[in-house]
């Protein structure tokens, strides 16, 4: 894998380090993230409760708030239509949850990912037209649901979509469209998740009612005991950790730390999590794939459930079930990463993308398998699971490409496609799929032109060993949290003695590093089959940590990569 460690400006760095009273190591990394101005820095370290607002409205917000305040008024019950990935998960419970507590009447409805695919159906709009609904909000979806919409209109049903995903032709006939990739949205480019802007309409009702009377000036439900959704879904769907979603993030993890709501709690049980203080890691690889796995292998509902489920016994029931599907999930996808990785072997290897198939694939896992052929690859990736002649597939891309702008390219081939600059999905028709492989390899080809394809390591700077010490755990940990946008920082050491390795379960690689008196232990995920031997010296990118294990606090390094010196 190659290395890409980032140069700096020493004067710069130096200048935002003194502006900041941080260490050079700090503003280094500061400006590796292109956070040069003090203001935005001093933002960035410091987060504050004033940071979580926005500075300006979102388009439609005003006629969606005013709707919605109706809607309570006049006791109509608010069919809400979710999605069943973990952001379209929390963005419903987000505003169920706050509906219900203000006493307003709400039903929901989750699309089943195998049988209805991604987004609102006019069927969806049937099924809470049936439960009473007269306001139907969409969240996470509808932005791209002309259909749903127009059903919904027929049956005189009013439509608030709150969204975040790429507007492709134009806006749905909807009563209000909230999404900040309108081109007219004053808040365009703020990369919220479809949870973030689910608290943003949420927090928009609040004030109104707030500022008519309805609730006290301090009244009415807590914002902040929704954040801890807000930042599951933000940290799952891999949104920038920049800005308001760094605020979001951020708060989010300190009610997940504080406790309090049963889902969570009993999500991390399972997880083998509780009692351990949450990051976005906790989030990315422990909580969401559990409730990403109701979806994946057969309903989202369940998930949707275990957020709402107040009673800590039927919670821990519900985690059960949602543990059992993610062990499942696991399995099939492991078997299709095998087979994907089959079919490529022998393609050239200059192929600016990927693309495979295979019939029966499960739909529930094919996105998991195309990060990690991206991971692995370092190439833009498309893995199709092909059903009666009609292939669903998922996509995943690189920095730099933005896949949705690439698919409106080839969209002649396609029944219905839709996502964002980063992840895509796409219903083709399995005899158009050798064509969409030689497009999109073309596409992706021209976008990036002679950028070298193949994995590659950004480091953020050379760093001793000898330099690691527990003040600079402490200077690190104002970065956190680390996401999109916000990487956890990696530093590279040159020409380290390895003084001990072995092997441990799941092909972990731990080993002993020394350095100029100064030794650690480490651990690589996925290196085991590459264990160095003692007494071997490497070059290897790592980044420190802070263990603690039965009350002991000891500094050790994840490993990033190493390589050995001849």
């Amino acid at each position: 894998m190659e290395w890409l460690i980032r140069a700096q400006d020493k004067a710069k760095v130096f200048e935002l380090a003194e502006t900041l009273s941080v260490p050079p190591l700090i503003a280094w990394v500061l400006l590796n993230r292109r956070i040069g101005d003090p203001e935005i820095a001093r933002e960035f370290l410091e987060p504050k409760l004033s940071h979580l607002a926005p500075k300006l409205e979102m388009a439609g917000m005003a006629k969606a708030v005013s709707r919605i305040i109706a809607a309570l008024e006049n006791r109509e019950i608010i069919g809400v239509h979710g999605d069943y990935d973990v952001d379209g998960i929390t963005g419903a419970a987000v505003f169920i949850k706050f509906i219900e507590e203000l006493g307003g009447g709400v039903t929901w409805r989750l699309p089943h990912r195998a049988r209805e695919g991604y987004g609102m159906k006019p069927e969806g709009i049937d099924d809470l037209h049936r439960e009473g609904a007269s306001l139907i909000v969409a969240v996470d979806c509808g932005s791209n649901d002309f259909a749903a919409v127009e059903r919904a209109n027929e049956l005189g049903l009013d439509v608030i979509v709150a969204d975040h995903h790429q507007v492709t032709v134009g806006l749905p006939p909807a009563l209000a469209v909230i999404n900040h990739n309108r081109e007219d949205c004053p808040m365009r480019g703020c990369e919220l998740s479809g949870a973030g802007v689910a608290f943003y309409l949420i927090a928009a009702v609040r004030a109104r009612l707030r500022e008519t009377g309805v609730l006290d000036a301090d009244g009415g439900p807590n914002l902040l005991n929704y954040l801890d959704l807000v930042a599951l879904g933000a940290v799952a769907d891999v949104v920038p950790l920049t800005g308001l979603n760094r605020a979001l993030v951020y708060f989010g993890l300190e009610r997940i730390n504080k406790g309090g709501r049963p889902g969570i709690i009993q999500l991390q049980r399972v997880a083998g999590s509780m009692g351990k203080i949450a990051g976005t890691g906790q989030l990315a690889f422990h909580l969401a794939p559990r409730l990403n796995a109701a979806g994946r292998m057969d309903d989202a509902s369940l998930a949707l459930r275990l957020l709402l489920e107040e009673s800590e016994r039927e919670a821990g029931m519900i985690a059960d079930q949602l543990e059992k599907m993610n062990q499942t999930r696991r399995r099939v996808e492991e078997n299709i990463f095998q087979e994907a990785q089959k079919q490529l072997e022998g393609e050239d290897d200059d192929l600016p993308a990927l693309v495979t198939h295979g019939q029966g694939w499960h739909v529930g896992v094919i996105g998991i398998v195309a990060s990690r052929l991206v991971e692995k690859y370092g190439k833009p990736a498309a893995v199709i699971g092909v059903h009666d002649g009609v292939g669903k597939g998922s996509l995943r891309g690189v920095s730099g490409l933005n896949l949705h702008e690439v698919l409106k390219s080839c969209s002649h081939l396609f029944e219905r496609f839709g996502g964002h600059s980063g992840a895509a999905g796409i219903t083709i028709k399995n005899e158009n799929i050798s064509a969409f492989r030689n497009e999109f390899s073309r596409i992706v080809g021209e976008s990036l032109g002679k950028k070298v394809f193949g994995p590659a390591l950004k480091v953020d700077a050379e760093w001793p060993l000898n330099q690691v010490d527990r003040d600079l755990i402490n200077d690190l940990e104002k970065l956190k949290p680390h996401g999109m946008g916000n990487p956890e920082p990696s530093f590279c050491a040159r020409g380290v003695l390895v003084q001990w390795s072995r092997e441990a379960r799941s092909n972990t690689l731990l080993m002993g590093l020394e350095e100029k008196g100064a030794s650690f232990t480490c651990v690589g995920f996925r290196m085991a089959d590459r264990r160095p031997e003692p007494g071997e010296r490497i070059d290897v990118v790592y980044t420190p940590i802070l263990d603690s294990y039965q009350g002991v606090e000891k500094i050790k390094l994840r490993i990033k990569d190493f390589h050995v010196l001849l």
